[in-house]
């Protein structure tokens, strides 16, 4: 548990348990769901660690959490506080913001009343309809969004005006011939950003990710693209004209225990190089610092 329970803890957990007592739904009112113990902190989705608080009481919630969290941890409950003192400088005004924007925008006065997102399923070209259009339509389309993993492989995006679709690759060219142009020419506001980096930035995520990097090899093309590679596929992609980002080229310095590349030999280490070279652990690391060296003593 990352939470102190100190004045604040405890008030904080007061707060909770208040809320939580209420048997709230959304139905009734406007809340905002509310990490009991935050992501940022390793809570997690779980209905156990959700709780439904008003507009204000979710505001006063993070204004607590600074105080009550371990030194180190301070800083992601400060990050988590701006968000909402970019809205409202105070509990009362994002209360009254966040309840005004909930009243005027249900029903008909939402600009997305009666409007469903369709998609065809052979080109998956995705439109923004009335719901009553859809049955003018054939049967190619159908609801939803075609968002799931892989459903763009092997297809090259095109837009004309305001349509967008995914076509398979070898129909480019004849849709391009009649007006397409490559590319989605989307243009995502904020919040759209907002929501997909905080679905996309879990701990357990990160801890994944970071996991499955571990003992790969950063290595940079000639147009820039980096890329980490295991140690099997380094040499194949150092014949194809890779270097390492981080070992090797003029602006690289390496040291014991990571790759470095010279003359197109991998050696694992500077030292490596060194031993297997005959030259002094200075040359080699004097050499990748800059390639024009070639003064090799091999007395050394």
């Amino acid at each position: 548990m990352s939470i102190i329970m100190n004045r604040y803890g405890r008030l904080y957990y007061r707060l909770i348990n208040n809320a939580q007592s209420k048997n709230r739904t959304k139905k009734d009112a406007y809340y905002e769901s509310h990490h009991i113990l935050p992501r940022s902190l390793g809570g997690t989705n779980q209905k156990s660690n959700l709780v439904l608080l008003t507009a204000r009481e979710h505001y006063i919630a993070h204004l607590i959490l600074v105080k009550c969290v371990e030194p180190n941890l301070v800083y992601k409950m400060v990050a988590a506080l701006a968000r909402f003192r970019r809205q409202a400088q105070n509990s009362r005004s994002y209360n009254l913001f966040r309840n005004t924007i909930s009243q005027f925008s249900k029903g008909k006065l939402n600009k997305s009343y009666g409007k469903i997102w369709i998609h065809n399923i052979e080109t998956l070209e995705i439109r923004y309809v009335p719901k009553n259009e859809l049955s003018d339509l054939p049967n190619i389309w159908t609801k939803g969004l075609p968002y799931q993993r892989g459903g763009y492989r092997d297809r090259t995006w095109l837009h004309r005006g305001d349509q967008r679709c995914a076509v398979p690759h070898d129909q480019v060219d004849e849709l391009l011939d009649q007006g397409w142009t490559l590319g989605r020419n989307v243009n995502l506001g904020q919040e759209h950003y907002r929501k997909m980096v905080s679905a996309r930035n879990t701990p357990e995520k990160n801890q994944k990710h970071s996991q499955s990097l571990t003992g790969r090899i950063a290595i940079r093309n000639i147009d820039g693209t980096i890329k980490r590679v295991t140690q099997d596929q380094l040499e194949n992609y150092i014949e194809k004209g890779w270097t390492l980002h981080k070992g090797s080229g003029n602006k690289m310095v390496t040291s014991t225990g990571r790759p470095c590349v010279i003359d197109g030999v991998i050696y694992s280490s500077v030292a490596d190089a060194a031993s297997k070279l005959s030259v002094s652990y200075g040359h080699v690391y004097r050499r990748i610092k800059n390639p024009s060296f070639t003064t090799w003593n091999f007395t050394e």
